[in-house]
């Protein structure tokens, strides 16, 4: 009846047709609050009133109700279903910072017909789809030069994708344990290596090691078999700030910082750094918030940058972080950094 655009799809003089005689067919109607106003001919403007629209509609022949798009907070929006015992279920989301985009409402719909056709209840529909929905406006897809469409595969599309980078991920760190000598280069704070969905935002959406890298001889394992989202601050929140320059950057690993590694980074990748005693204080009391204005200052200077250190600050170990596409890009990096160390460290006790 009415778009999210704004725009009106009924015809004036189809309204009552629909309202007299498709409405008392309905098993569920799912009218967003614009369109419930004018099925229920009065103003909604709060939770009561909407509950008092929802009952009129259902008094009209409809067996279950859902008003979608109610604003009762800020930044918070709400869908209310009135099913037909009459039962009241609310689900609330985050209002997302999105333009007008197409397509949510049919989705939503379509979602719970799959659903109610499988066998499950109204209520475990309206929740399921819901989450449906909110996941297809995680992503929207752009097609031609109209408003933004919600994807409808969006949660097929980051399963897969999630799969694909904890796969990935084990990889990485098997070829990290393998390699002899990597725990020189451990840092006394630990290791870990990250990497994050293509579309990632935050730190539930980066993968890393539970628990971090650790040295064990000479030898770097993780501290435990469990690779997950959500599990690392400071070396995911360092792959966010990258991924605000480069989107293909996805991949970090820290290490520890002396001059050596410094001077080995400069001679064969594009290096910068940032101070930590120059970070604002309402930064540092927020965790992993150093990282990420670390990186974004350190690419301020050098947009490229594949190594980027800190020399440390009151209480903070200096660190170096290496960043590539891949975890095996960025292990390829770092095996790098390490023959060269090795060869260095030769060197010196020959002298």
């Amino acid at each position: 009846m009415s778009a999210g655009s704004g725009r009106t799809l009924l015809l004036p003089e189809a309204f009552e047709s629909f309202r007299t005689e498709l409405i008392p067919l309905s098993t569920l109607i799912t009218p967003n609050r614009k369109e419930a106003q004018m099925i229920a001919e009065h103003k909604v403007s709060t939770e009561t009133e909407v509950v008092r629209t929802a009952r009129k509609i259902k008094n009209l022949g409809a067996q279950n109700v859902i008003i979608k798009g109610n604003r009762f907070r800020r930044n918070q929006v709400t869908d209310i279903l009135l099913d037909s015992r009459d039962s009241l279920v609310k689900v609330s989301n985050p209002e997302l910072n999105l333009n007008e985009i197409h397509g949510s409402g049919c989705n939503f719909s379509a979602a719970i017909t799959a659903f109610l056709s499988k066998g499950l209840s109204v209520i475990d529909s309206f929740k399921l789809a819901n989450r449906y929905v909110r996941d297809s406006l995680q992503i929207p897809l752009r097609i031609g030069k109209g408003l933004l469409v919600s994807s409808p595969t969006a949660s097929l599309y980051d399963d897969a994708n999630r799969y694909l980078v904890l796969r990935e991920l084990r990889g990485a760190i098997s070829q990290i344990e393998v390699s002899n000598n990597l725990g020189s280069l451990i840092p006394e704070t630990q290791s870990n290596i990250a990497y994050a969905l293509p579309d990632a935002r935050e730190l539930d959406d980066v993968a890393a090691v539970r628990g971090r890298i650790v040295k064990i001889g000479s030898f770097a394992k993780s501290a435990s078999s469990i690779i997950d989202f959500g599990v690392s601050n400071h070396v995911a929140s360092a792959v966010l700030g990258y991924m605000t320059f480069n989107r293909v950057i996805r991949s970090a690993m820290n290490i520890k910082y002396d001059k050596r590694i410094k001077k080995i980074g400069e001679s064969v990748f594009r290096v910068s750094n940032y101070d930590r005693r120059r970070e604002p204080p309402q930064i540092s009391v927020r965790e992993g918030m150093s990282v990420f204005w670390g990186i974004k200052q350190a690419l301020d200077k050098n947009p490229e940058a594949e190594m980027i250190y800190h020399e440390g600050a009151v209480r903070k170990e200096p660190m170096c972080i290496i960043f590539g596409s891949s975890p095996s890009e960025v292990v390829d990096k770092v095996r790098l950094i390490l023959s060269k160390y090795l060869e260095c460290k030769n060197m010196s006790r020959q002298k």
